[in-house]
C-alpha cells in the first residue's frame, strides 16, 4: 500500500484535509480503488454524526491553494438533505464514507437544510434505524428529503422512513385521513439490480442486497416488503446469476434498459409510471446509484460498469419527477471520491440532489385540504 500525497479540497466555505493510503480491492468482479480514511477526513465527514467540517473562507482557499477552485454550485434544494457517511454495506471501499462531504461541497451552505443523523455503532442495522427516523420526521412535516450516501444500504432506512412518515401524516389531522393507504412506488436507477441474498452474493457485501431486502428477501428483508408491481429498475446492466433467478421469479418487476437513459426513451416510460402513481393515489421514491451513469460521465464510483446512462437524460428525468408533485423522498448514493476526476462525479451527484430537492412540498396551512404547493428552487 503506497501513501498518497496529501490532498486538500474545498467547498464554498469549507476546506477538508484528507490523508489517505491508496490501494485496490476487488468486488463484483471489477477493481475498486480503496481508501483507508485518516482521522482528519473521518472527523470532517462526521462518521459518528457529531463532527462538523472545518470552515474557512473562499478567499483563504484562493490565497493558499490557487489550484483549488471554488465549487460549481448545483442549485438550491427545497427539501432537507440528510447526510449519511457510511460504508457499512461495502467495507472494502471505505472511501464511500466521503461521498456526502464531496456532494455538500458543491452547494452554498446557506442554500440547504442539512441533517446529520447519529449513526450509533455505524452498522447497517444502526444506520437503517437512524436514517429511517430522520426521514420519517421530515416526511411527516410535509417535506421531501433527499438522503446522500454513503453506500446503497442507506436506501433501506430511507424507504422505510418515507413509508413511516406518510403513515404519521395520516394521523395528524382529519383532512389527511385519506393518506393512510398511500401506496409507495420505487424507481431504482442503478447499474446493478441489488437483488442478491446471502446465498447468491459472490462477495457478501450488503449494498448488493438492498432491493432484495425491500422486496422481502435476504438478510435485509423488511417486515412489510414493497409490492413488485410498484418497483421499476432502470439502467441495470450487470447481473449476478442469483439476481437473474430472482428477476425470473418476479416477472412483475419493470425493467428499463440502459438505452432509454442515453436518449429520450425514458420520457414515455416515466410518464406512464407517473400516471400509474397518480391513479393509485400513491407517491414515488427515487433511488439513484451513481454507477448507473457511464464511467466516462461518472468515474467516481466503486463498482463501474461500461456503457451506462448519460447525464442530461437522467437530469431531465429527475427534474420531471421533481416537478410532478408525486415525489415522497429520494437518495443519491455510491459516490466514491477516491476514483473521481476533478470532482466530475461529485458535481453530477450534486446536480441530481438539486433536481430531486426541487420537488413539490406538501403544505397543510391553507384551505382545501392537502394539496401541494411549489417552491421555486435552483435548477440542476
Amino acid at each position: 500500500m503506497k501513501r498518497c500525497r496529501r490532498k486538500q479540497w474545498s467547498g464554498a466555505a469549507r476546506l477538508i484535509v484528507d490523508r489517505t493510503r491508496c490501494g485496490e480491492v476487488r468486488d463484483k468482479g471489477v477493481t475498486m480503488h480503496a481508501t483507508s480514511v485518516g482521522s482528519e477526513a473521518s472527523a470532517a465527514v462526521g462518521v459518528s454524526g457529531r463532527s462538523e467540517m472545518a470552515v474557512v473562507s473562499v478567499q483563504r482557499i484562493a490565497r493558499e491553494r490557487p489550484d483549488v477552485a471554488p465549487p460549481l454550485y448545483a442549485g438550491r434544494p427545497c427539501g432537507p438533505i440528510i447526510a449519511v457517511p457510511t460504508g457499512a454495506g461495502a467495507p472494502q471501499a471505505p472511501g464511500l464514507r466521503l461521498g456526502p462531504a464531496y456532494i455538500l461541497a458543491q452547494f452554498d451552505p446557506q442554500d440547504y437544510v442539512l441533517h446529520r443523523p447519529r449513526l450509533g455503532n455505524a452498522s447497517v442495522t444502526a444506520v437503517t434505524a437512524a436514517v429511517g427516523l430522520a426521514v420519517s420526521r421530515s416526511v411527516a412535516r410535509g417535506m421531501v428529503p433527499v438522503v446522500i450516501g454513503g453506500d446503497h444500504t442507506v436506501a433501506l432506512g430511507s424507504v422505510l422512513g418515507v413509508k413511516a412518515g406518510l403513515g404519521k401524516r395520516a394521523r395528524q389531522g382529519p383532512h389527511l385521513a385519506g393518506r393512510s393507504g398511500e401506496p409507495l412506488f420505487l424507481l431504482w436507477l442503478d447499474a446493478h439490480p441489488d437483488l442478491n441474498t446471502g446465498e447468491t452474493s459472490p462477495t457478501g457485501n450488503l449494498h448488493g442486497m438492498v432491493l432484495a431486502g425491500l422486496l422481502g428477501s435476504g438478510p435485509l428483508a423488511v417486515e412489510e416488503p414493497l409490492t413488485p408491481e410498484r418497483v421499476t429498475l432502470a439502467g441495470v446492466r450487470a447481473f449476478d446469476a442469483g439476481e437473474r433467478s430472482l428477476l425470473d421469479a418476479q416477472p412483475a418487476l419493470s425493467l428499463w434498459d440502459v438505452e432509454s437513459l442515453r436518449g429520450d426513451g425514458w420520457l414515455p416510460r416515466l410518464d406512464a409510471l407517473l400516471e400509474r402513481v397518480r391513479r393509485a393515489g400513491g407517491r414515488l421514491y427515487v433511488s439513484l446509484d451513481m454507477d448507473v451513469f457511464d464511467p466516462y460521465v461518472a468515474p467516481g464510483v466503486a463498482v463501474p460498469v461500461a456503457y451506462g446512462a448519460l447525464a442530461e437524460p437522467v437530469m431531465a428525468l429527475l427534474r420531471r419527477v421533481g416537478a410532478s408533485g408525486l415525489l415522497a423522498g429520494a437518495d443519491v448514493v455510491e459516490l466514491f471520491p477516491p476514483a473521481d476526476r476533478e470532482r466530475q462525479t461529485a458535481r453530477l451527484a450534486a446536480r441530481a440532489v438539486a433536481a430531486l430537492g426541487a420537488a413539490v412540498m406538501w403544505s397543510d396551512g391553507y384551505e382545501g385540504g392537502d394539496a401541494p404547493t411549489t417552491r421555486r428552487c435552483g435548477a440542476a
